[in-house]
């Protein structure tokens, strides 16, 4: 049914990255075109003077504050898309809200809506990060023109990181879930036996 690939979709991919990606253009921007901006103007220089580390006084409440939120929004966001695909089953194909919501349910699990959170966070880490740390770490003095060139290749590269993320590192380690899974439902360790030798 397509609820269940709606809803499979949206909890276990598409809920942590659309906010991933969002955050990545919004957020991650800002984060980094606020500290570029406080660098120009000497801010970050000042903070250095009067001792106090621009880590643990800029990034680090930035950092915290995006991973503590990616994974409300991605809540969010899966309930939203699970409701969107409601609507457009209901509209165009018929099917009606108590079949999709059964079906939807009956197709998502736990361990799913807790894999989408994970992303989340993680995508939050490499947000902030990408937007962050590398403003900190160059000690070039940069004008305004050559600071809005950098915010939009922070994006840039705050996007493809997300990609990357969700392409490499989940897909491996939802492989090594279900055959930790498979494993114990069987009751032998064929499957990782067979999978260690792959």
């Amino acid at each position: 049914c397509g609820a269940d690939a709606a809803g499979v979709g949206v909890v276990h991919d598409m809920g942590a990255r659309v906010p991933g990606v969002i955050m990545a253009g919004r957020t991650g921007a800002a984060f980094g075109a606020q500290l570029g901006t406080m660098k120009v103007t000497q801010e970050i220089d000042a903070l250095t003077t009067m001792g106090l580390s621009p880590i643990e006084f800029l990034v680090v409440p930035r950092v915290v504050a995006l991973v503590l939120m990616m994974p409300l929004l991605c809540l969010y966001s899966d309930l939203m898309g699970i409701l969107g695909g409601a609507t457009v089953s209901a509209g165009m194909l018929g099917i009606s809200f108590p079949i999709y919501y059964r079906e939807t349910l009956n197709a998502i699990t736990i361990g799913g809506v807790w894999g989408g959170v994970i992303k989340s966070i993680a995508y939050g880490v490499i947000v902030a990060t990408a937007g962050l740390l590398r403003e900190l770490v160059s000690h070039l003095r940069q004008n305004r023109t050559q600071l809005r060139q950098e915010w939009a290749r922070r994006v840039s590269e705050a996007e493809l990181l997300t990609t990357m993320t969700e392409d490499e590192i989940f897909a491996e380690a939802t492989s090594v879930y279900d055959n930790c899974v498979e494993a114990l439902e069987t009751g032998t360790f064929e499957a990782l036996q067979a999978y260690s030798r792959n």
